[in-house]
């Protein structure tokens, strides 16, 4: 969580994140941990700020699945990120 002065501020940081991560839309990302090459498909920018998220597919597990979700509330910005298999819409 971050929180800023004011409640428009908030909502503007996720405006802001919104045009970052709709670049990412239908991306493939490459990421590495503990030494082994991971892959993801990220899907569609789903939601309008104050509030969005975005689902990310890892190839080859089996149906593994991220969900990320931004919201602005007041004047905090709440960042989570919810991954298992079957995720739908446990981030958001």
């Amino acid at each position: 969580m971050r929180t800023f002065h004011s409640a428009d501020q908030a909502v503007a940081f996720v405006q802001a994140s919104a045009g970052k991560w709709k670049a990412c839309a239908v991306q493939d990302v490459s990421d590495s941990l503990n030494g082994t090459t991971l892959q993801w498909t990220f899907g569609n920018l789903v939601g309008d700020p104050p509030k969005i998220s975005m689902i990310m597919n890892r190839h080859r597990a089996r149906g593994w699945t991220c969900q990320r979700a931004l919201s602005a509330v007041w004047n905090a910005v709440i960042d989570i990120k919810a991954c298992g298999f079957k995720i739908a819409d446990q981030g958001v």
